[in-house]
């Protein structure tokens, strides 16, 4: 009727519904026919109307190339790292780039890249009474794509005897750490990130387990050190082979290994990467050859240093005390040092600090915490600013109200710790934040300590912040710090009040 009455308008509106319509029966029918292969389990077909619906075409360019080009781009690019040009032929092959005119073309090769083996590490003997099991060299070969069998080596003489320093440990869930990006491709062992990122949990407890062989052993896979060079052309139409750029993939698990030595190295810069990939760091991650001791200038009280001294012991960490007597302390040469004109005074290497909390969040950071997220990471700061507020009432009591405000503030104490019970029974792990300790258990913990000496049973009535201070007293290192007369003979507050 439109078309005979010329209404164009309608004519368009009439033929675009009808057109809707056929499309989405189409769409409808096309969905039908994939949910039926799919529950075919014919995989075939489905990948190929996948392949049909995104457009995908089957390049129709080969890898061309003989060996000796294969061979004269893998000795350019190896010329600073091998002294001689290697004999053997046995290499990979040109990538899918156009040869240059003047040089033959030859049938396809394999459709691999060039591989640049890394200049090889001098392995260091295993310790003679650490064997290595049969399996964990099986596994090596199966993951590494090497075997080699270990043996113990022959005793040498010597006049003193060979002292070897233990592993340091990688306890840290390695693969989200490395596996920034799912888009990087392969390197040599053709494992990508996305797999690797996919099956962080099932294969970071095994190759954390290979790692610290690794370093035990002084040994590395050579696959792993093993490079697939890609040469891209630097221009239009290369005609020599100063004209090709490398681009190199190594193995992903390699970098994962070598981004935690650098973070050992490093701690402060894989704190923040695992923090930022959702991972868990273990305070024993730190070469012990490297293990700067931290120093902490202070009075000879306990005061602001408790709860860090208590943190760097359970963490395992040491420090050196540099004590300050009020004389000194008023002579303001330390003081003019300081940024807020206050102590503690806290240095790791060339870094210097002071606030106590600041000191607090410095030590999370760098010895794994602050929690395992941002999220994590913000309530834990939460629930150290609720901890510093009652530690201003509790210094405000000890050096200005003792004698008129003690009792008072003991009986209003039952308001502040009822928070801190409801987070702890609420969260059932035993600490304020997630399932693991942080710098604000820490804190809690220690201004506890000091209200158990201003009032024995304060802590009766609240069964969950009483078994979190029987928990922390328990924790070996710091059940041994605290029966210390390091600890002990120190007074808690300056003024001699408690």
């Amino acid at each position: 009727m439109a078309f005979k009455e010329g209404d164009m308008a309608e004519l368009r509106r009439v033929l675009q519904g009808e057109l809707k319509n056929k499309l989405k029966e189409a769409k409808e029918d096309y969905r039908r026919k994939i949910e039926q292969k799919l529950q075919e389990n014919n995989m075939k077909e489905v990948w190929d109307c996948m392949k049909s619906i995104t457009g995908l075409k089957k390049s129709s360019s080969s890898v061309e190339g003989d060996l000796d080009r294969a061979n004269q781009l893998n000795h350019f690019y190896n010329r600073f790292d091998c002294p001689a040009p290697a004999t053997s032929t046995a290499l990979v092959c040109v990538p899918a780039l156009p040869p240059p005119p003047s040089l033959p073309v030859s049938p396809a090769l394999y459709p691999g890249d060039i591989q640049r083996p890394k200049p090889p590490i001098t392995p260091r003997p295993p310790d003679a009474s650490l064997p290595v099991p049969v399996e964990l060299s099986k596994t090596l070969a199966t993951l590494t794509g090497t075997s080699r069998r270990w043996s113990s080596p022959s005793p040498q003489p010597t006049s003193l005897p060979v002292q070897h320093s233990p592993p340091p440990s990688l306890d840290i869930a390695p693969l989200p750490h490395m596996a920034t990006t799912n888009n990087e491709a392969a390197g040599p062992d053709r494992l990508c990130p996305r797999l690797l990122k996919a099956c962080a949990a099932e294969l970071g407890e095994p190759l954390k387990h290979i790692f610290n062989w690794s370093l035990r052993l002084g040994q590395v896979s050579t696959l792993w050190k093993t490079s697939c060079l890609t040469p891209v052309p630097k221009k239009p139409h290369p005609s020599k082979i100063n004209d090709f750029r490398p681009v190199a993939l190594t193995s992903h698990v390699m970098k994962t290994l070598e981004r935690l030595v650098l973070g050992m190295l490093r701690p402060q810069s894989l704190a923040d990467s695992c923090r930022s990939s959702g991972c868990t760091l273990n305070a024993d991650l730190v070469l012990p050859t490297l293990n700067m001791p931290y120093t902490i200038t202070y009075f000879a009280v306990r005061g602001r240093c408790g709860a860090m001294k208590i943190m760097l012991t359970d963490q395992g960490q040491e420090w050196k005390e540099v004590v300050i007597s009020f004389d000194d302390w008023m002579k303001g040469d330390l003081k003019a040092t300081c940024v807020f004109g206050q102590l503690p005074k806290f240095q790791d290497g060339d870094l210097e600090l002071v606030q106590s909390n600041a000191i607090l969040r410095h030590l999370g950071r760098n010895h794994g915490a602050y929690g395992s997220n941002d999220k994590e990471a913000s309530q834990i700061d939460m629930m150290n600013d609720g901890v510093e507020d009652l530690r201003l009432k509790y210094g405000k009591m000890i050096y200005q109200e003792y004698d008129t405000g003690k009792d008072k503030y003991i009986q209003e104490l039952s308001d502040h710790l009822s928070k801190f019970e409801a987070v702890l029974a609420k969260n059932k792990s035993g600490f304020l934040v997630g399932n693991k300790v942080s710098f604000a258990d820490y804190n809690l913990f220690d201004i506890l300590l000091n209200h158990q000496v201003l009032c024995p049973t304060c802590l009766d009535k609240f069964p969950a912040l009483k078994a979190f201070s029987a928990m922390m007293s328990a924790r070996p290192k710091i059940k041994a710090f605290l029966d210390s007369d390091a600890w002990k003979k120190l007074p808690i507050n300056g003024n001699g009040k408690q």
